[in-house]
């Protein structure tokens, strides 16, 4: 879903029309199409990232298949599809300032309630921590989200390239946080690997 995702993504903002203007508007890519393209990008990579890494530590490393239940990577799954699904909401709507907004905070909910089921443990899994780091990250950038952007900004401007430049940067901060919080998490050392010189 996440190829699927990239490629509107990139298709809706760059693919040049019957007139050569993407997104059917006389410029190569609307400001806030392009503005929040980019959040789109800021906010798939450590998505997709991280489910990589939750997988992988959860089903794989230390032995973790002997002790998770059975039905709990098929609810990882499930959760993980279902974001999948909605980035490619994002990817068709990034045209939208609002419309989009609303799918980056629908998102960030999913996500959240997913890392607390994650943390909880209930199914036989050991919680890597960085799922919990994961949630509440999730809730201040949805608190920072309509707090600025939708109480604030679009108070002032309305539905334009201002609510979407201001998405931006807090999508921005909101990876900069993830990936300087869970870096180890992310980034594990490869044990039992020795570099050839």
């Amino acid at each position: 879903m996440v190829g699927v995702a990239l490629t509107i993504g990139v298709y809706n903002a760059f693919a040049p029309n019957e007139n050569g203007a993407a997104a059917n508007t006389g410029v190569l890519i609307s400001p806030i199409h392009l503005a929040n393209f980019l959040a789109f990008i800021a906010l798939i990579i450590p998505f997709y990232h991280g489910a990589v890494r939750h997988l992988y530590a959860t089903y794989v490393e230390q032995s973790a298949s002997t002790r998770v239940k059975s039905w709990a990577v098929f609810f990882d799954f499930l959760v993980l599809f279902g974001e999948g699904c909605a980035f490619v909401f994002l990817a068709a709507h990034a045209d939208d300032a609002r419309t989009f907004l609303f799918g980056v905070v629908t998102l960030l909910g999913i996500d959240c309630v997913w890392g607390v089921f994650a943390t909880a443990g209930i199914a036989g899994s050991n919680a890597q921590k960085a799922e919990m780091k994961w949630a509440a990250i999730n809730v201040i950038t949805i608190i920072l989200i309509i707090v600025i952007d939708v109480i604030i900004v679009k108070g002032i401007h309305g539905w334009s390239f201002w609510t979407a430049l201001c998405l931006l940067c807090i999508i921005l901060l909101r990876t900069i946080i993830d990936y300087g919080l869970s870096w180890a998490f992310y980034f594990p050392p490869i044990s039992g690997s020795e570099t050839e010189e």
